[in-house]
């Protein structure tokens, strides 16, 4: 069945060009969801060039989640009840803020949500570390870990994402990247990180669930 590729939030495609922006996507098992996508996504994102000019940015973005994706399928095929449990808290993170701003916020007050243990994950963790140490001096003469210095030196599709718990923000999004800047930068460093915080009407569930799903990973 034909699907309407994802706009973002505002965004609208002229009418006359909405059908250029259709993938047919797979409901059956023997056809893809069911099976290994793989070959079918890199597929549509090695043949983008059938779109029209106008939709370029939305095939960008689809080759970076794709990219992202891929290098994600080792952690996924090892999730256990506590990366499940921890999915679940983040959908309803982004299903129930009110809002988000980008802030600046201690590298010491950031805190992950759960460990990096797993060898795809330790590999990218060690040679972002690698990567950012390459950088240590100039990083500590500002001081400053902003989101075009991360994005330079260790990029990634998303900000690092918080929801602040009293004086510490829990890091629901880009622990990989908190890990690899506690290797190269200590407390008495003083860098600020610049993170995108959400925030809610009520978000003392979302901080209980957050912490429970710390607990479950041992922190």
């Amino acid at each position: 069945m034909p699907c309407a590729l994802p706009r973002t939030r505002g965004s609208t495609l002229p009418p006359s060009h909405s059908r250029d922006a259709r993938i047919s996507l797979p409901r059956t098992a023997g056809e893809g969801w069911g099976g290994d996508i793989t070959p079918r996504l890199r597929d549509f994102a090695q043949n983008a060039v059938v779109f029209r000019p106008h939709a370029a940015s939305m095939l960008d973005t689809l080759r970076t989640w794709w990219h992202y994706l891929h290098g994600k399928r080792s952690e996924v095929a090892h999730m256990d009840y506590k990366d499940a449990y921890m999915a679940k808290v983040v959908l309803d993170i982004h299903r129930k803020r009110r809002d988000k701003r980008v802030t600046r916020v201690p590298l010491a007050a950031l805190e992950p949500i759960h460990r990096i243990d797993r060898e795809n994950a330790l590999n990218a963790t060690r040679q972002r570390a690698e990567a950012l140490h390459a950088h240590r001096d100039a990083l500590l003469a500002t001081r400053l870990l902003d989101g075009d210095a991360l994005q330079a030196i260790i990029p990634s599709v998303s900000q690092i994402k918080v929801v602040r718990d009293g004086e510490r923000w829990l890091a629901f999004e880009g622990n990989g990247r908190l890990y690899a800047m506690r290797e190269v930068f200590a407390a008495a460093d003083g860098m600020q990180v610049e993170v995108e915080e959400y925030l809610f009407d009520d978000d003392r569930s979302i901080r209980r669930r957050l912490n429970r799903v710390r607990r479950l990973n041992r922190l």
